[in-house]
């Protein structure tokens, strides 16, 4: 398997010169040279803001194609398996917000740049024989919504301006809950970007367009101004690893990791290659979607996505590589406006000094968590559907509901776009809008079971529970035959847990125990009992975790619970410590102490 060579140092210096302080943003429908733009929209604004001049005639250069920029909308679907509706359908707190913005205001990057807070596994630069392109080939980790948005170059105010209309990347890529539930997410991408530069252009800000202080600057010119396109097209995996709670995720996230050197490259998958890919096919479910930006990703569309096959991870993989080679041959031929390069305004001449120029640092990491609000709201409305527990009339009144917020997250994208310092305050209304609209429509999900299925020692066993006599259904342990101080006594212990429960309960099983009298041993009774205390540590080591201590009590009884009434268990791996405590039977002075160690994983039921 061989990667593209990497451009020579000469080459990529004289092609890729760009402006300082340049930004790149998808490619729409309409944008011309000189436009101005709003960043924090993504729209362009007043056309021939800037006047372009050049010795050397456009004319004569090459023609780029047409392209839209623009794809239908696709909403969001119902919540994935697995995800915890009450705990998901939950209102962005004003904690939250001030966490993201001071995120934001730390960042040391341009705040503009929407590079997202992910982790860069694979950073390539390529070239292809005969094709003056700049080729970029990444993959990057997402642990979150805001920073998969971001690796997707999605901007949010556009998104939520477009919402229910038009999408800027192609397919549903909105889907928020599944970063709620147990999988890794990756987004792959190939880009070929086709620059058409002259290179004597002179730009001048258009004084005619000017009106000083009769409207607001960023009203007509926007924070920046356009300066060129580029010609191409971005191609774009999102790779996703479902997996359950017994898994070990770090175990998945190395071998998923150690496999991604089969993207950019040429050939067949190497022999590491496919053997990460077959042991990550025994500890996960693998779902590849392809996405794109620009035209070139159209004449896709006929082929079948990586994950139609439902087959092995190798198979699924290969079916994305299929996708991101064929791209490449396609993508050098074709001259299709891709992205659009901004420029500020203070680059050029003429810019009036005395203007202020809105920054959207605040802003922008704002309307990130308007439209996961927005993605939410609509999840709930297609979960209540799926369900199917509306009426006619419920089903009419949730949608007229989510319009309405709709509504008024368009409308605060508006007044934000001209008032970018009062986000942070008025977005405050929207998450009481969405808080309110979770508080009528979650009552009316489909109730969730709130047990959980144990798995420990792989050894079920239907026995009676000591309290309530009940035939249960448990996972026990081995039988530990342990001997007291000095050999006097000996103990037989199990212990089980029921394979379905709301709340951690530790059951215990005995034999009666014997003590040693001569050359004789006896079993315990009622002149002669063995007093037994069983304390139990529960520790969560992953999701949230959390730890508890119970205690059976001094008991004589044989069989007996250690538990009680606590907050419900939730999905994930514990770590148990039973710690068996005896004295008796007969000796006194000779206690039994000691402790059994073990893990259980829960997973919910149904």
């Amino acid at each position: 398997m061989k990667a593209y060579p990497s451009i020579g140092k000469a080459i990529w210096l004289a092609f890729c010169i760009r402006p300082s302080l340049a930004l790149n943003v998808p490619y729409q429908d309409g944008l011309t040279m000189g436009q101005g733009y709003n960043t924090f929209l993504g729209q362009g604004l007043l056309h021939d803001a800037v006047m372009i001049t050049s010795a050397s005639k456009r004319s004569e250069e090459p023609v780029d194609m047409n392209s839209t920029g623009i794809f239908d909308f696709m909403e969001p679907g119902p919540v994935m398996p697995g995800v915890s509706l009450d705990d998901y359908f939950t209102a962005t707190t004003s904690e939250e917000l001030a966490k993201i913005i001071a995120e934001a205001a730390n960042d040391s990057s341009d705040k503009e740049k929407r590079d997202g807070g992910s982790k860069m596994i694979s950073d390539k630069q390529m070239t292809m024989e005969g094709c003056p392109a700049e080729i970029h080939s990444h993959i990057e980790f997402v642990s979150d919504y805001t920073s998969y948005l971001k690796a997707l170059g999605v901007n949010a105010a556009s998104t939520i301006s477009g919402y229910g209309q038009s999408a800027s990347v192609s397919g549903g890529y909105l889907d928020e809950s599944a970063f709620s539930s147990n999988s890794l997410t990756y987004i792959a991408s190939i880009s070929i970007n086709k620059q058409r530069r002259v290179a004597d252009e002179k730009f001048s800000f258009n004084t005619q367009y000017y009106q000083g202080n009769e409207k607001p600057f960023a009203t007509t010119f926007g924070n920046r101004f356009i300066r060129g396109f580029d010609m191409g097209g971005k191609l774009m995996a999102r790779i996703m690893l479902t997996f359950d709670e017994s898994s070990n995720k770090e175990e998945i996230k190395a071998a998923a990791e150690a496999s991604f050197g089969f993207w950019g490259v040429s050939g067949t998958l190497s022999t590491d290659v496919k053997n990460n890919l077959e042991k990550l096919s025994k500890q996960a479910k693998v779902t590849v979607k392809i996405f794109y930006q620009g035209d070139i990703g159209r004449e896709l569309q006929s082929r079948s996505e990586p994950s139609d096959k439902q087959n092995s991870a190798q198979q699924i993989f290969e079916t994305a590589k299929s996708w991101s080679e064929k791209f490449l041959e396609m993508a050098c031929g074709q001259d299709f406006r891709y992205e659009v390069l901004l420029d500020r305004y203070t680059n050029i001449g003429d810019c009036p000094r005395n203007e202020s120029i809105p920054h959207y640092t605040s802003a922008g990491a704002t309307a990130y968590l308007v439209l996961a609000e927005m993605v939410k709201n609509t999840e709930l409305r297609k979960t209540l559907q799926r369900q199917e527990v509306l009426s006619p009339e419920d089903n009419r009144q949730v949608q007229q509901d989510e319009i309405r917020l709709i509504g008024a997250q368009k409308n605060w994208i508006r007044e934000t776009a001209e008032n970018p310092d009062d986000a942070e305050k008025t977005v405050l209304e929207l998450f009481k809008l969405s808080d309110a609209y979770y508080k009528k429509w979650t009552p009316r999900l489909a109730k969730e079971s709130s047990q959980v299925d144990i798995k420990a020692f792989n050894h079920l066993q239907s026995l009676r529970d000591p309290d309530t006599k009940a035939v249960t259904t448990y996972d026990c342990s081995q039988w530990y035959e342990w001997y007291g101080e000095g050999g006097w006594t000996w103990s037989r212990v199990r212990f089980c847990l029921p394979t379905q429960t709301e709340v951690f309960k530790l059951t215990v099983f005995r034999e009666r125990s014997q003590y040693l009298w001569g050359s004789a041993w006896y079993w315990e009774k009622d002149a002669y009992p063995s007093y037994v205390t069983v304390g139990v540590d529960l520790k969560r080591i992953d999701s949230k975790p959390g730890s508890w201590k119970f205690s059976s009590g001094e008991t004589t009884r044989t069989s007996f619970n250690v538990g009680g009434q606590q907050e419900k268990l939730q999905p994930g791996r514990y770590k148990v410590q039973a710690n068996f405590y005896q004295m008796g039977p007969y000796w006194d002075e000779t206690p039994l102490g000691k402790v059994a160690d073990f893990d259980i994983t829960l997973s919910r039921s149904g």
